[in-house]
């Protein structure tokens, strides 16, 4: 099965979708938010928390 790798627009954390679902979301919604748990889909999205989640892992990435 082929998968997507997508950044969760709650928290910022990279997750992984089945590619058949990913394709079906994009057919309802270009500009629907994707999350990685029901729990980030239940607090929204959160701008500030995406950018320091991309933030934090490329300073993490440069350390290695």
């Amino acid at each position: 099965m082929n998968t997507v790798t997508l950044i969760c627009q709650g928290c910022g954390r990279p997750f992984q979708m089945a590619q058949i679902d990913y394709d079906r979301i994009l057919t309802e919604s270009m500009q629907a938010p994707r999350f990685c748990s029901t729990q980030c889909a239940f607090h929204g999205w959160d701008p500030q928390a995406v950018w320091f989640g991309r933030y934090r892992r490329s300073v993490e990435s440069q350390k290695h």
